[in-house]
């Protein structure tokens, strides 16, 4: 498991805890964010492409992601 890995595992941790929500579950989606950097300039401009996906597999391994995990 990579460092992201190990962020999303205890994300899912923390939002499916049965005993503050019950009845309700988290899905944990993503978004395509297009960062331009120039020469000179201190801040990155960042828009967002397209909808939430669903976060089926690891972005940064490719490792599956279990829903439970």
């Amino acid at each position: 498991m990579c460092e992201c890995c190990n962020y999303i595992k205890d994300l899912q941790k923390i939002e499916n805890r049965p005993e503050d929500k019950p009845g309700i579950k988290h899905i944990l989606k993503v978004r395509l964010i297009t960062v331009t950097k120039r020469k000179g300039i201190k801040r990155n401009v960042g828009t967002i492409n397209w909808r939430a996906f669903d976060l089926n597999y690891c972005p940064m391994c490719g490792r599956k992601l279990k829903e439970g995990d």
